[in-house]
C-alpha cells in the first residue's frame, strides 16, 4: 500500500516531539519498545510490543482494528482494551498507550484520523449494522463480540 488510510498524532506528555504524526500505509502498524516496531516508546511501561493498528477484513469490507498484546494496558476513548482483545476504532478515537486518556492527557497516547474515504465507508458500515440491530437482525458491531444470541451452536 502506498496511500495513507489513516494518521495517527503522537500527543502524549512523554512523546519526544508533540503532535508528531505518522501517516499509516502498511497494513499493519505497531507501538512498543523493540526497534523493529513502527513507532518506538522507550518507557519500561511500554511493552516490547505493546499494540498494533491494522486494517482487517470484515463482513462490512474493512475495519480499523486496535489489537492490545500487552499487559500493562491499552485504552482507547478511557476504556482498556485487555491484552489480545481487539477494538474496532473510528476517526479521531484517543488511543493511551499504557493508561488511558483522561482530560485529553496521557503519558503515551495517539490520536487517529482516519482518511475521509475510510471513515465515512467506516459510518456506513456502522449505520447498517445499528439498522440490521433495530429491526431484529443479528449482525454486531464491528469489534464487538459474539453475543449468546449469536453464538454458534
Amino acid at each position: 500500500m502506498s496511500k495513507a488510510w489513516a494518521r495517527l498524532t503522537c500527543v502524549g506528555d512523554k512523546e519526544k516531539s508533540k503532535n508528531r504524526t505518522h501517516n499509516l500505509t502498511e497494513r499493519e502498524w505497531s507501538m512498543g519498545r523493540k526497534t523493529s516496531c513502527s513507532e518506538t516508546l522507550a518507557d519500561n511501561i511500554i511493552s516490547s510490543v505493546h499494540c498494533r493498528i491494522r486494517l482487517e477484513r470484515s463482513e462490512h469490507g474493512v475495519d480499523v482494528v486496535l489489537e492490545d498484546l500487552s499487559s500493562n494496558g491499552t485504552h482507547v476513548n478511557g476504556t482498556r482494551v485487555g491484552k489480545h482483545n481487539t477494538y474496532a476504532l473510528q476517526d479521531k478515537d484517543e488511543i493511551g498507550i499504557g493508561t488511558p486518556v483522561v482530560g485529553g492527557k496521557a503519558e503515551h497516547a495517539a490520536v487517529i484520523d482516519v482518511i475521509p474515504r475510510i471513515a465515512n465507508f467506516l459510518r456506513q458500515a456502522r449505520a447498517k449494522t445499528l439498522a440490521a440491530q433495530a429491526g431484529g437482525g443479528m449482525a454486531a458491531p464491528p469489534g464487538a463480540p459474539p453475543g449468546p444470541e449469536r453464538a454458534q451452536a
